[in-house]
């Protein structure tokens, strides 16, 4: 699976860089760093300043691929939501019960991959999904209606899809599939934590709950 990935390109809507960061061994080496930083510092202690030291460049230079580090911070995320829809797309393709089909899709989103892509560490980019996402998002320049939601609503609709296979007679598909993907990382947010709220322990968990909740819901 991960092979044929490989050979996919992720695309990521160019309104959140001002050139693109695969254009160039630079621009490349921006994204690997940056995913390690954001890692470790989180979007508030992040700064191009930091990236720029990394990368051994100057902060000017990362300015020209990106206007801030929170468009910096969103295209990652973007880029790994589109990932998670194309691994999702390939895994379901040949299955016919959906009820299967909805299993694979949560655990396509909730397990970590134990392998990586060239300048992606994926490992790294789901914690900055879990712990960084909300904070990209309500960034108030990204805009209400920006295209830096694509990803996000294309994964979500794909979810939906496979809610009306199971019952089209339900009336709130998106709205459920977007609260799925939404509680899934709080849940794993909330199990870093080691918060006495969260009684999911593992991935089988998880899963578990998630898939009991959506069935529930929709029957």
């Amino acid at each position: 699976m991960i092979d044929l990935l490989k050979n996919i390109e992720i695309q990521v809507s160019d309104t959140l860089y001002l050139k693109d960061p695969k254009s160039s061994k630079l621009g490349k080496s921006i994204i690997s760093a940056s995913i390690s930083l954001f890692e470790e510092y989180g979007v508030e202690a992040f700064t191009f300043k930091k990236l720029s030291e990394k990368v051994n460049t100057t902060e000017s230079s990362i300015y020209r691929y990106f206007e801030n580090k929170y468009k910096l911070l969103m295209y990652l995320i973007s880029w790994y939501i589109n990932f998670l829809e194309h691994k999702l797309a390939f895994s379901i393709a040949n299955i016919e019960n959906p009820e299967d089909k909805l299993k694979f899709a949560l655990k396509i989103i909730i397990r970590n991959e134990d392998v990586n892509l060239p300048e992606m560490n994926l490992i790294s980019l789901q914690k900055i999904l879990i712990f960084e996402s909300n904070k990209a998002l309500l960034f108030k320049q990204l805009g209400v209606s920006s295209s830096a939601f694509q990803a996000y609503n294309s994964l979500c609709k794909r979810i939906a899809e496979i809610i009306i296979l199971i019952n089209s007679d339900y009336k709130y598909p998106e709205s459920l599939s977007s609260l799925i993907f939404e509680g899934i990382y709080h849940q794993k947010l909330l199990e870093y934590r080691n918060n006495e709220l969260c009684n999911t322990k593992n991935f089988n968990e998880i899963e578990e709950f998630f898939y009991n909740l959506t069935i529930k819901t929709i029957s």
